[in-house]
């Protein structure tokens, strides 16, 4: 029997078994500085114009849906026992792209001042371990 050590380790004998997808070094450094009050996250920001024609609500089902194509967003965190290894993703039986995806609307004055104001409250909102790491 041999025991997986990384992503693409084979648990079982044989090529029969489960994958077992651990966190990276690089998703570890990241978890480390994760801490204190402004969390290590990143932030993008999409801005419509509001004369715009684009529907809203069919931009957020092609957020939803494309976000179905990338298995990292639909998978979590998972702590084994001490001892037992690094975190490991696995798919989580809850995803729901719902869940992750927000609509905001600038508040008065509507300036720049208040677009950084919100971003900076969504950014530094810690995400939760229980879900997919992400949010939109």
């Amino acid at each position: 029997m041999t025991v997986a050590r990384s992503a693409g380790d084979v648990v079982g004998a044989g090529s029969v078994g489960a994958t077992i997808d651990r966190a990276s070094p690089a998703d570890l450094v990241m978890l480390a500085v994760d801490t204190g009050p402004v969390p290590q996250q990143l932030g993008a920001l999409l801005l419509l114009d509001n004369g715009s024609d684009l529907d809203p609500a069919a931009m957020l089902r092609v957020i939803a849906d494309r976000a179905t194509t990338i298995p990292r967003l639909r998978q979590r965190l998972v702590w084994p026992p001490a001892g037992c290894g690094r975190p490991v993703w696995i798919d989580d039986p809850a995803y729901d792209a719902d869940q992750h995806i927000r609509r905001l609307r600038c508040p008065a004055p509507g300036d720049e001042q208040a677009l950084l104001d919100v971003l900076t409250t969504i950014v530094s909102a810690p995400l939760p371990f229980t879900s997919p790491l992400w949010t939109s």
